[in-house]
């Protein structure tokens, strides 16, 4: 199950006259029974959802200029996000050195006789479990630092890679369209006014292949007259 509602729940696909009419609703209802359900969204008409995401999802691998705007995006709210990744480490370690410093000077005194060693280890004792901490969220931040990776293709190869794809999504079937989707989609979450897709798009081309992760978002009055705005 890849589609959630915006409570947090899965969505699951049911309606009458042999899927005629079918919706996903919120499961909401189910889990809580028989208490009363404490989600009250309604029902997305899962046909139009179906040709909505496809849509945008061929249109986001088939058009360069759109695929080219978003991976900029994606790639600037990475950077924003590691330079605050950055900065936390450096306040962190600035704090470390502070309080080795503090411990120092308590033991220093300790060495003139100042006070004893009972004292001293009531002292230092605080300042042990504050280092503990901060050189465990330090270490934390380093590896993830080692996790992040900017697997991005060439920019200039994009143009290629959408003229091969192009021609490939025309006239596909039902099947082979679930295929790709359930391929690149992660999750999608949505109500009636707002479907949000979440993903991973692999880009092969020629000898190179890449992952893009994005989201999409679209926002109407109506399910039935969605727009989507792609932010990676």
């Amino acid at each position: 199950r890849k589609i959630y509602c915006t409570c947090g729940c899965t969505r699951a696909g049911e309606g009458p006259q042999k899927g005629k009419h079918l919706y996903y609703r919120c499961t909401d209802r189910v889990n809580t029974y028989p208490l009363p359900r404490q989600c009250n969204e309604k029902g997305i008409n899962a046909r139009i959802a179906d040709k909505l995401v496809w849509q945008k999802i061929s249109q986001l691998m088939t058009e360069p200029k759109l695929l080219k705007e978003q991976i900029k995006r994606w790639i600037n709210s990475h950077k924003e996000n590691s330079n605050m990744t950055m900065e936390s480490e450096g306040l962190l370690k600035e704090e470390l050195k502070e309080l080795n410093k503090k411990e120092l000077r308590y033991i220093k005194a300790f060495g003139a006789k100042v006070f004893s060693l009972k004292q001293l280890d009531e002292l230092t004792s605080e300042i042990r479990l504050r280092k503990a901490v901060i050189e465990k969220q330090i270490g934390e931040i380093q590896i993830q630092k080692t996790k992040i990776s900017y697997n991005i293709p060439d920019i200039n190869l994009i143009d290629d890679y959408c003229k091969q794809v192009t021609p490939k999504l025309e006239g596909l079937s039902f099947e082979a369209k679930r295929a790709i989707l359930t391929k690149v989609i992660d999750k999608v979450v949505g109500n009636q006014k707002e479907l949000a897709v979440y993903g991973y798009l692999t880009l092969e081309n020629y000898n190179y292949n890449q992952d893009v992760k994005f989201e999409t978002s679209s926002r109407d009055s109506g399910i039935t007259k969605r727009r989507k705005v792609y932010t990676f």
